[in-house]
């Protein structure tokens, strides 16, 4: 059985709160652009859903049902699995205020008889992502981290890219994997686990001795824009990076 240090309990304690408040925070402003946003809510940042008030969302349901489940399961992801499929069935009959279309349709492949490894339907949503920083902060072993996010992201998600590995790698601090989608996801995310720099090449109207880096496209919600620099990234755009990582849709 796992015993979580005390340090561990203040991580995922401090991850469970962060996760609320700024689950409550953002929600009015789920699927805004950033002009939008501030224009439809002005001043300082505060709990604005429903009369001064805020609610949460999917997004910290799916962190405690998470922590829940590893509790219950200790070290073992395929008991982790298992409970968790078992929390989130019972979760979605309860009629959640939200659920992404991936999620649901998974749960209800779980209510038929899919197993945990098999009800997960071919979507890279960012269902398994709301799990995965809690499976980090948890599992002290860098490796063991794969299996447990993969256990989790298998229930509802089957896109074989599994970008939702590197939040739990994040949450863990340790260095991301070496396949080409860590390295690209640790560029953007600005982890030291790569510092591998793009493919340089000379650029038309270039000065001769100077090489230009090749330019790379960050989406935005709907917008994209081509950007340069030393790792791809201007420093001007790093201060909404981190709308600009989770902007992807259920």
């Amino acid at each position: 059985m796992h015993r979580a240090s005390p340090r561990t309990v203040d991580r995922i304690a401090g991850l469970l709160l962060g996760t609320a408040v700024g689950d409550s925070l953002g929600l009015p402003r789920e699927g805004l652009s950033g002009q939008r946003a501030a224009r439809l809510y002005r001043g300082p940042l505060r709990q604005r859903f429903v009369f001064g008030r805020g609610m949460l969302s999917d997004d910290t349901e799916h962190a405690c049902m998470t922590a829940q489940a590893l509790l219950s399961a200790g070290d073992d992801p395929v008991r982790f699995a298992r409970a968790l499929a078992w929390k989130m069935r019972w979760w979605l009959l309860a009629l959640p205020a939200a659920v992404g279309w991936g999620t649901l349709r998974a749960i209800a492949r779980s209510w038929i008889g899919f197993s945990p490894g098999r009800s997960g339907v071919n979507s890279a949503g960012n269902g398994a992502a709301m799990r995965a920083p809690i499976i980090g902060a948890w599992v002290d072993d860098p490796d063991r981290i794969v299996a447990f996010v993969d256990a989790s992201t298998l229930i509802t998600h089957r896109d074989p890219a599994r970008p939702c590995r590197f939040p739990g790698h994040r949450a863990r601090g340790t260095p991301c994997g070496p396949n080409a989608e860590a390295r690209s996801f640790c560029r953007v995310a600005g982890h030291p686990g790569s510092r591998r720099r793009p493919r340089a090449r000379r650029r038309p109207g270039s000065r001769r001795g100077r090489i230009a880096p090749r330019p790379r496209t960050v989406s935005a919600g709907d917008r994209s824009r081509s950007v340069s620099g030393r790792d791809g990234l201007r420093p001007s755009h790093r201060p909404d990076l981190p709308s600009r990582l989770v902007a992807v849709p259920s």
